[in-house]
């Protein structure tokens, strides 16, 4: 395994029963709460609209998104960034980004991927933990610089977006 100098945040462990049972769950610290400085919530925006609105934080270097898809007539969602792939959730082979994952709710179409971005990685914290992952990155630039929410007819019921500030300038 190469070792590339990513920094993650700290998360915090703990056990949650879920439809599987007893499962071991991980959420980024509270404190990391602090730092987010709120910068817009919107509720039930098309494809479209939720990428205009996240337009303007794609070329920032740390940046958190909180976003439930409805995919009510859709069977993927697909948030990207540039080339990066951030969040892909296949309802049909109950994916995310190629791992299996299967909601609480089997008859749900509904999922809140919790996105946490800087200069130099991603990190994804899926329905309050139950399933997380991170990724290396860059911050794109030029016609490579837009968020696009890929679907058929996928809904955001809500979208939240914060700004993080660098904890050296506090």
């Amino acid at each position: 395994m190469d070792f590339n100098g990513m920094m993650l945040i700290p998360t915090e462990l703990s056990l949650r029963t879920t439809k599987d049972g007893v499962r071991l769950v991980s959420k980024p610290v509270r404190e990391i709460e602090e730092l987010c400085v709120p910068a817009g919530s919107w509720t039930n925006l098309s494809q479209d609209k939720a990428a205009e609105v996240l337009a303007p934080f794609a070329k920032e270097g740390s940046v958190r998104i909180r976003a439930t898809f409805s995919l009510s007539h859709a069977t993927d969602a697909v948030l990207r960034l540039g080339k990066h792939r951030l969040f892909d959730y296949n309802m049909n082979s109950n994916t995310v980004n190629g791992v299996f994952y299967s909601p609480q709710d089997p008859t749900s179409t509904e999922i809140t991927a919790d996105n946490y971005l800087d200069r130099t990685s991603a990190e994804v914290f899926v329905d309050g933990g139950l399933y997380s992952y991170s990724m290396g990155r860059t911050v794109p630039s030029g016609d490579d610089a837009r968020f696009r929410l890929d679907g058929n007819r996928v809904t955001v019921k809500s979208l939240e977006v914060f700004t993080i500030p660098s904890v050296w300038q506090k």
